[in-house]
């Protein structure tokens, strides 16, 4: 890294500011990474056979809501003592955050300015409303990271190919369903390899646990996180009381402004079928985008 070159002054500033914001936090004793101690928790459960689902790790609201997988990918450094392995994870965000940013700013450069790209300031540099608690918030979730990451994987398909998206990597996650909605976008663009991708790493998914917790306890492991993220949909649908601001999904605003009327209770069947709407609505939009495309004479998927 070089100090007088935009990517090696950027990553130096961030470790620099990276490390003086650990040391703080330390000091005041509120080095949580409570998101993490959730993970650390769930996995430490798993490797004791303990409950994984329906019970707190950690926090009173540490309850466990990804699939038994991501509680997996925690194990190693749920040997480690929460102190070593809270650094560890601290470690692996900060590189992530600082992958992602100069990514960013590389594709943003090559596919939005092109030859102006020279005349804008390096994207990390540009400051953004809510920055500083935005990125300290950030560098202290441990759900963050593996968006980060993904943003890096993705970012480097779209450079390689200049035909996958962002989309694409992010419909693999194994952890959080809810991007089944993208399947149409894949699906009618005809997108062979993100498809063999997804379905690869869903089967991994399901066979890893399995293997490690055989297949009996693994079913029934399996069970309980549908049942828990059964309930968690259900909880994203604000029926009212004081909690209006703490629960402003798009599963509420539907339940208040129509379905209401319709159903009185939010429940799991209600959040279903607004999942379902809403992948119904993204296969109407892609297949407009592609008539449109095909009119114009241009190659679907590409024009």
């Amino acid at each position: 890294m070089h100090w007088n070159r935009f990517p090696g002054r950027f990553s130096i500033i961030v470790l620099v500011v990276a490390l003086i914001l650990v040391v703080l936090e330390v000091i005041n004793g509120r080095f949580w990474l409570n998101d993490f101690r959730v993970y650390h928790e769930a996995a430490n459960a798993l490797l004791g056979g303990e409950e994984l689902y329906g019970v707190a790790h950690g926090l009173d609201s540490g309850y466990f809501k990804y699939a038994p997988f991501m509680a997996m990918l925690c194990v190693p450094l749920a040997i480690l003592p929460f102190s070593i392995a809270a650094g560890i994870q601290y470690a692996l965000i900060v590189c992530a955050f600082i992958g992602s940013a100069l990514l960013a700013d590389r594709l943003v450069r090559t596919h939005v300015f092109g030859e102006e790209r020279n005349l804008y300031p390096p994207l990390p540099y540009v400051p953004h409303r809510g920055g500083a608690p935005a990125s300290r918030t950030a560098l202290g979730e441990h759900q963050r990271t593996a968006r980060l990451v993904a943003a890096v994987r993705a970012g480097s398909f779209v450079e390689r190919q200049n035909k996958r998206s962002w989309f694409d990597d992010r419909a693999c996650d194994p952890g959080w369903p809810h991007f089944v909605v993208l399947l149409p976008l894949l699906l009618m663009r005809g997108h062979t390899k993100a498809i063999w991708s997804v379905l690869s790493t869903v089967l991994a998914g399901l066979l890893l646990p399995t293997l490690f917790l055989g297949y009996s306890a693994s079913v029934t492991t399996h069970r309980e996180w549908l049942e828990e993220m059964a309930k968690h949909n259900a909880s994203l649908i604000y029926a009212g009381g004081e909690a209006y601001n703490n629960v402003d999904t798009v599963y509420s605003f539907l339940h208040r402004a129509v379905l209401k009327y319709f159903i009185a209770t939010p429940s799991t069947i209600e959040a279903v079928v607004i999942l379902g709407g809403i992948v119904v609505i993204i296969g109407a939009l892609v297949a407009w985008n592609l008539k449109r495309e095909r009119a114009r004479g241009g190659s679907p998927g590409h024009g």
